[in-house]
């Protein structure tokens, strides 16, 4: 591995890899199986400061990400405060009726009542399936 800092950060399993190691779950793991080196920070899971420095990396790359989730959080909850909607927007439910009724029909094709009404022919085919299930 060229750098630890990148792989545990970009990992998704850098936690439970971590977490566990700090367990000692994967310790019989990587003395088995496993000889983590890193070629930029000269570190060898073989040995005592290896083992030391892998457990600090991790330790650094869970704050680094739970200082990210926090600047977004902090960076949502300023735009709510400052009145800006939030998520997708809502779709007009008089054109879904209006698509609803041009289905019913028999009429017009889904290319035809997409194109005349607006929306996607995602939402289209949910609010058929939502109307079905009623």
């Amino acid at each position: 591995m060229w750098q630890i800092a990148v792989f545990l950060i970009k990992n998704q399993e850098y936690t439970a890899i971590c977490n566990a190691y700090r367990k000692g779950a994967l310790f019989s793991i990587f003395r088995a199986y496993v000889q983590f080196v890193s070629l930029k920070e000269n570190m060898d899971t073989r040995t005592s400061t290896g083992k030391a420095m892998f457990q600090m990396m991790c330790v650094i790359a869970e704050l680094e990400r739970n200082l990210i989730a926090e600047r977004v959080k902090e960076g949502l909850e300023a735009s709510r405060k400052r009145g800006k909607k939030l998520g997708r927007p809502k779709v007009d439910q008089t054109k879904i009726a209006i698509a609803l009724r041009m289905y019913e029909s028999k009429e017009y094709s889904i290319k035809e009542i997409v194109e005349a009404t607006g929306i996607s022919q995602g939402t289209l085919y949910r609010e058929i399936n939502k109307k079905k299930l009623l």
